[in-house]
């Protein structure tokens, strides 16, 4: 998704390294470009998918802030559901960010 890395990848190396996001940007570049990317890094990081809707950047920060705050509590960020996803803005466009195809909302 960025810079060649897929949210995929960002994850397992975060996980199997322990690194930030900010050391995962330092290693793969991920983030530091248009940095379009990063509040989509960051829930990728903080909940685990690596499937995202298309989101304004207003709703993918709220659910960013919601996982990490999970985290922080040490509850599981399992707890951002489906419907964390789901707004009552309008998505930018109808296709999953991996490019897969139509979002599942998942």
């Amino acid at each position: 998704m960025c810079f060649n890395q897929s949210f995929e990848k960002l994850l397992e190396m975060s996980r199997q390294e322990d690194l930030s996001l900010e050391q995962l940007s330092d290693r793969t570049g991920c983030c530091t470009g248009c940095g379009m990317c990063k509040q989509y890094v960051r829930v990728v990081l903080s909940t685990g998918r690596t499937s995202i809707p298309l989101m304004n950047g207003r709703a993918l920060r709220e659910i960013a802030e919601e996982a990490e705050s999970a985290v922080n509590r040490q509850s599981s960020p399992q707890g951002v559901t489906a419907k964390s996803f789901e707004s009552s803005e309008p998505r930018v466009g109808s296709r999953s960010v991996n490019g897969s195809g139509p979002s599942q909302g998942s």
